[in-house]
């Protein structure tokens, strides 16, 4: 006798199908949300200010993209001048070997009751190989509340919004979170080119 069989509770006929599609539907959405995620680099801060590859740890990345070492290279130049209004403040680069970018990443953070702006100085170094990219980064230093320049150390370990103890242990995961996605929207931003198909 199917002990199981005979307890199990009844469910209409239709809802078999239901629960199959509802299924379905939270399975699509779950893969197209990592694919998403993995689609762009993801980087952590550091104590230091330096950015690491959030999964493995490493202090640079490599990422796999189609193109040859030229048109790697040219994908990226072509971004940061569309992006800074002063590219040539910001770049530096070999031909076709390696481009270094400088500029300011942006977000706010609020300290007692008002919301400043907070400026971290990230520098991103990307060298090219064909179908690959190897990418280094981290913070220069940090405008805070477009007054003050702080070194990251400090900002990060000893200030009134450090997310590190002295350990380098994360202390406030919602700072650290914060710093996190202005350095992560700064280097993507650069990394990842806006289709040129938009209207304009």
């Amino acid at each position: 006798r199917n002990t199981y069989q005979q307890n199990r509770p009844c469910l209409p006929r239709h809802g078999h199908n239901e629960i199959f599609l509802i299924m379905k539907r939270i399975g699509l959405f779950i893969f197209v949300f990592l694919l998403n995620i993995a689609a762009y680099a993801q980087w952590r801060i550091t104590p230091t200010g330096g950015l690491v590859d959030a999964t493995s740890g490493k202090e640079y990345m490599v990422i796999q993209k189609e193109g040859s070492q030229e048109e790697l290279y040219k994908s990226i130049l072509k971004n940061a001048h569309r992006i800074f209004i002063h590219p040539d403040d910001v770049v530096s680069f070999v031909e076709n070997e390696m481009i270094s970018i400088t500029g300011y990443g942006e977000t706010t953070m609020k300290y007692g009751l008002l919301n400043h702006q907070l400026n971290p100085k990230i520098c991103v170094k990307i060298e090219f190989k064909q179908g690959k990219m190897r990418v280094q980064a981290a913070w220069v230093d940090v405008l805070w509340a477009n007054t003050s320049k702080v070194a990251p150390y400090t900002f990060l370990s000893k200030g009134g919004l450090k997310c590190f103890n002295k350990t380098g242990e994360v202390s406030n995961k919602g700072r650290f979170d914060t710093y996190n996605d202005v350095s992560n929207a700064f280097i993507n931003n650069i990394l990842f080119p806006k289709s040129e198909n938009e209207d304009w």
